[in-house]
């Protein structure tokens, strides 16, 4: 899918359960009520290859991208992804762990993205062996202090993910004037 947009519903935008080889290219997810997109193949969907690619992503009244799939059980790679995109001012209705992207399950990738001014986290993660690179994030975490730039609970089965070459920067609360 390229090139759309989807914007002002009370509720998310997208959400893919169970494909493989679907792919926003390029789209525009504007001010909605919930998140842009949910993708969360199932245990049974493996090297699903679904994501988000060079899309803009804003006014979320929650997350940004929910980003799941792959296999926990078996630690096979549900190879989906958020590459490339712009991602900035959400989590406006419910403002704590709401990130830009939450990611989930085995083996999913967020590279190349730009995400900026958010209340809490940008990147809140879980699972296994997950790729998160060559993001640039800066003015996260402007409404609460007990927060970072990329998060992740403290679980001890939580292994694996590469965090590498994310460049992050002018972090903390925003002062009132």
């Amino acid at each position: 899918f390229r090139g759309l947009t989807f914007g002002l519903s009370r509720r998310n935008g997208i959400r893919i359960r169970g494909g493989q080889g679907n792919v926003f290219a390029g789209c525009t997810f504007k001010n909605m009520g919930g998140m842009a997109a949910t993708i969360d193949a199932n245990q049974k969907n493996t090297n699903a290859g679904n994501g988000l690619l060079s899309c803009d992503i804003y006014g979320m009244g929650t997350t940004g991208i929910r980003l799941g799939g792959g296999n926990r059980k078996t630690i096979e790679p549900g190879e989906n992804f958020a590459i490339n995109n712009h991602i900035y001012r959400c989590g406006r209705r419910i403002q704590t762990y709401t990130p830009a992207i939450k990611l989930s399950g085995v083996g999913n990738r967020v590279s190349n993205n730009l995400i900026h001014h958010m209340p809490h986290f940008a990147v809140m993660f879980s699972g296994n062996e997950h790729i998160i690179e060559l993001n640039e994030i800066h003015r996260v975490a402007l409404k609460f202090s007990d927060a970072g730039a990329i998060y992740t609970a403290a679980n001890p089965f939580n292994r694996g993910t590469i965090i590498r070459h994310n460049f992050i920067h002018h972090m903390g609360l925003e002062r009132e004037k």
